[in-house]
């Protein structure tokens, strides 16, 4: 997901947030993952006062292991969705 998202290193803990790499319409992400039975959270309503920077927050101590590449792939179905990037982009993603 690193052409819309770039995750924040964590060394502990259940949660990681992911930075938006590019203008990303958080809320309308939001509620399509609810509709694929995903739990996401906005990176926003962590802050207090005005958010610094838009993404997400991704908790991932409730899910099955095998059940967390599930739901990826639904949140990966979905940005390709909202913000199809061209195949390069998307190659040079892939790439070792």
């Amino acid at each position: 997901m690193s052409p819309w998202l770039r995750l924040v290193p964590a060394s502990a803990g259940f949660h990681v947030a992911a930075l938006a790499q590019a203008p990303l319409d958080i809320a309308e992400l939001l509620r399509r993952a609810r509709l694929v039975d995903v739990s996401l959270y906005a990176l926003a309503s962590f802050y207090h006062g005005p958010a610094r920077h838009e993404g997400l927050f991704l908790g991932y101590g409730a899910i099955d292991k095998p059940d967390i590449d599930t739901a990826l792939a639904r949140v990966l179905a979905i940005l390709q969705d909202m913000a199809p990037l061209p195949l390069s982009a998307v190659a040079s993603d892939s790439a070792p």
